[in-house]
């Protein structure tokens, strides 16, 4: 360990050594895209390009550059970036010939009354699973590549034919257990998760709904697993369980004890899915199971349901469902284009929602690639205008980065030493 003054007196010989501390061109680059250049890139846009103007401010050298750049960025922060996504990005082919449409039996219906979470056994064939798992996964893949302990891609229906196929043809069930005829499609979620994604025995309800309508508002959420189905570690309770905090009781056996009881522990095959309310508690158990586990989730609400009002953060900025620009004010009826009225057993009319819906893009939230990736993937000038700024402010403020290193840490080389 270093002894108190240890820099101070030995300030000249730092001092010294840093000086001539230079490298060859070459080196020099090579260090800077090893170091800088990925450092810049994994950051998302709002910290990336200040952090860059700070520090060629720091230098003094392109103060006027840097300056030019900061009302560009200002520009840039300060606009909303409305777009609209491109309907057939993923597959231009319709589904609905795998889908059959469901009638559930009363028995089901009875159970979700009175426990409001039910076991739908075959809700859904091989052939759906393996199309969900080929579109979805890879779609999350591309979109959020850099979480690996849990990905979730929500609002698939936007611009995926099968994610709206699948949302027709559970409408009837929906509407079995809505008791209504009419009712609205308000989101949609492919996970890809680990089993230690949330915190064993952390009791949790479904935070999608909630962010969207108000709570007295009756919702059914579909959830169906995909692969490793028996694996699934997700647990539901049965109506008129509280959340519980059980680590913070005096007896944390017998609180755990007490939410066991309430669990509905179905055996889940592949095909099978869970339907379950905005109240329904949802909690994970251990598992020693390595792979990822994956699912989706449809989520409806009845026809009347109020606005409650959300909009995409930071902390969750792929939650598509808070990027719809509306004029909704909070307790207003929810309508199209946002949260389309499902009708009849084809797919069409949520196509036609989908071609007058405009979104606002959390593009500052991104990283660099993943505004490149999205530029094949949405359609708005604002936008590519936006997008194309902020490459070229990065660019500018790296490459005048670089040049002020390469002043104080590239190797002059001589005219003479050049032509020999």
């Amino acid at each position: 360990m270093a002894r108190p003054g240890f820099v101070w007196r030995n300030y000249k010989t730092i001092m010294r050594v840093w000086r001539k501390l230079r490298f060859d061109r070459w080196m020099f680059t090579v260090l800077f895209s090893c170091v800088f250049l990925p450092a810049f890139l994994a950051l998302p846009v709002y910290k990336t390009i200040p952090l860059l103007i700070v520090l060629n401010l720091m230098g003094w050298t392109y103060r006027y550059h840097c300056i030019l750049i900061s009302l560009a960025y200002i520009f840039v922060y300060t606009r909303t970036v409305h777009i609209h996504p491109i309907n057939e990005q993923y597959n231009t082919k319709s589904f609905e010939h795998l889908f059959e449409i469901k009638t559930l039996d009363q028995n089901v219906l009875d159970t979700y009354f009175e426990k409001e979470v039910v076991v739908l056994k075959q809700f859904i064939n091989d052939k759906i699973i393996e199309q969900q798992h080929r579109i979805l996964n890879t779609k999350l893949l591309l979109d959020q590549p850099h979480d690996s302990i849990k990905r979730n891609e929500f609002s698939n229906w936007f611009d995926v034919e099968l994610t709206r196929n699948t949302a027709t043809a559970f409408r009837r069930a929906a509407s079995q257990l809505l008791r209504r005829t009419d009712i609205r499609l308000l989101s949609d979620v492919y996970t890809v998760r680990n089993v230690y994604s949330r915190d064993y025995f952390r009791f949790f309800r479904d935070d999608v709904v909630p962010r969207i309508t108000l709570s007295d508002n009756a919702t059914v959420a579909i959830w169906c697993p995909t692969i490793h189905v028996p694996e699934q570690n997700i647990k539901f309770h049965i109506k008129g369980v509280k959340l519980k905090n059980c680590f913070r009781s005096e007896n944390q056996q017998a609180c755990f004890d007490k939410m066991k009881s309430f669990e509905v522990n179905p055996q889940l095959e592949p095909g099978d899915c869970v339907a379950y309310s905005r109240d329904t508690v949802l909690s994970l158990v251990p598992s020693d199971f390595t792979d990822k586990l994956e699912s989706f989730t449809i989520y409806f609400a009845v026809d009347e349901s109020k606005y409650r009002g959300y909009r995409a953060k930071s902390s969750n900025f792929f939650a598509k469902y808070g990027w719809c620009k509306n004029n909704y004010q909070y307790g207003s009826p929810i309508t199209e284009p946002c949260y389309p009225l499902l009708r009849g057993d084809t797919s069409a009319h949520l196509l036609q929602a989908v071609e007058t819906m405009t979104l606002q893009f959390p593009h500052l939230e991104l990283r660099l690639s993943s505004l490149l990736w999205y530029l094949d993937h949405v359609d708005g000038f604002e936008y590519s205008m936006c997008l194309f700024i902020n490459i070229g402010s990065f660019v500018s403020l790296v490459y005048l980065f670089y040049t002020r290193l390469a002043i104080s840490f590239v190797k002059i080389v001589s005219d003479e030493k050049k032509r020999s």
